[in-house]
């Protein structure tokens, strides 16, 4: 096999392939055995016809011309590998030159691909980079946000002779009714006012009512079967109730905790929080580190390859129903744009730091979120499979432990200089993409 491969452009190649009778003899002759084993000739058993008679049969090129597919697609993928290109397209074939059916001795195919790659990306040393972060405090107000919302937990509901107003719990009937048919119907429904989780509207009209209080109002429904018509929705508030916290003192202390002073309580609370603003300091740094990247770093993304991108983006939104504005489509092609730099970024960092996802740690994100669907893992693996979702979420693992990796490299540092130890918070992390 001859290969040139051409650089029209940093990103655009042209591949040029030549093979001889040597080069495809293997595939050939897989062909003539299939169609040995299908042939139906009198005088020959299957699988036993031999090659001149197949040629006699069914034309001199007609095991070639099945062959000739294949020996394209292999040839191609094994010339992408061994000059280590990551194609971003499908390639363009043109073949220049088709084996001569009659002339077997001189077989030669010599065909073009041209398609866009992954570009160079020229990496830093990573012992040498340095992301500054904010320094950690822990306010009085970080405290009592935790204190809150323990004493949430704690709360109890009192029934008051007043107007429901937001914050306030109702028990409530209520009916709806569409096209004059019943849509939905519950009795005794305890449901907070302002929480926005029912029917629309619905807030605003229980603001003001007192118990054993009726109201009947018109609306558009938002979900289920009958969503996007006008419906009456009739409502009787049977309670409303206010919520009533314990005290944030001693007594307090001792309930939630083994402390007898809250005094002691809010000393380990401070503790707690120190150590949540410690694990989030990982995605801190895991976004600075990338927006450090991306604005040092020149990557070149192929225009075709951001401008398909979006139009599949576009299509999919138009077949929803949702309508696409000029404005819209510029945001869109620059959030498309950043994302393929970053993640062309990761992948680049990934092969430098070689690293490889292992069948347990896939096995375990299959697990992970068949459970989170309530599937067996074996069927959401191949619902995974048959949808061709498998290499994305390789990557996309990948680029999540790319990104660990680096942050065990890097040198990360707080506003007074402070160099900070974050690996142990990187364990355990939660895999997601990185965008």
């Amino acid at each position: 096999m001859k290969i040139s491969v051409k650089d029209n452009s940093e990103t655009n190649k042209t591949l040029t392939i030549t093979l001889d009778k040597k080069d495809m003899k293997s595939e050939i002759d897989k062909q003539y055995d299939e169609v040995s084993q299908k042939a139906k000739i009198p005088g020959f058993r299957k699988g036993h016809v031999p090659k001149p008679i197949i040629d006699k049969q069914y034309g001199a090129g007609y095991a070639l011309s099945l062959a000739l597919e294949k020996i394209v697609s292999k040839a191609y993928f094994d010339v992408v590998e061994k000059n280590n290109l990551k194609p971003l397209t499908e390639p363009k074939i043109d073949i220049t030159q088709y084996p001569d059916p009659a002339k077997e001795a001189d077989y030669n195919l010599s065909f073009t691909a041209t398609l866009e790659t992954r570009p160079k990306i020229d990496l830093p040393n990573l012992k040498e980079l340095e992301i500054k972060i904010d320094k950690i405090l822990v306010s009085a107000d970080d405290i009592m946000k935790k204190l809150e919302s323990m004493q949430h937990n704690y709360a109890t509901l009192k029934a008051v002779d007043r107007k429901a107003d937001i914050g306030d719990y109702v028990s409530l009937n209520m009916k709806s009714i569409a096209e004059d048919k019943l849509i939905d119907q519950a009795s005794g429904i305890s449901y907070q006012v302002g929480s926005n989780t029912m029917v629309p509207g619905l807030d605003d009209q229980l603001k003001g009512l007192k118990a054993n209080s009726k109201k009947t109002f018109e609306t558009v429904l938002d979900k289920g079967q009958a969503a996007g018509k006008k419906a009456k929705i009739d409502i009787e508030v049977l309670s409303v109730k206010t919520q009533e916290f314990p005290p944030l003192d001693d007594e307090f202390a001792k309930l939630v905790s083994e402390h007898s002073k809250l005094v002691d309580l809010k000393k380990d609370l401070k503790k707690e929080v120190l150590e949540d603003k410690k694990r989030l300091q990982v995605d801190t740094v895991s976004q600075k580190f990338l927006e450090k990247l991306n604005n040092s770093i020149n990557v070149n993304v192929p225009e075709v390859v951001i401008k398909d991108t979006v139009k599949r983006h576009i299509d999919s939104l138009k077949q929803k129903g949702q309508e696409v504005k000029e404005a819209d489509k510029k945001k869109l092609y620059d959030s498309i744009l950043e994302d393929f730099k970053i993640s062309f970024i990761l992948d680049a960092l990934g092969e430098k730091l070689d690293v490889k996802i292992s069948k347990e740690e896939f096995s375990n994100y299959v697990v992970n979120l068949a459970m989170r669907y309530n599937m067996p893992p074996e069927q959401f693996l191949k619902i995974m499979e048959q949808t061709g979702q498998i290499s994305g979420v390789l990557r996309e693992l990948g680029q999540s432990k790319t990104v660990h990796r680096v942050l065990e490299i890097i040198k990360v540092v707080d506003t007074d200089g402070k160099v900070l130890d974050i690996k142990p918070y990187l364990k355990n992390q939660p895999k997601k993409q990185i965008k």
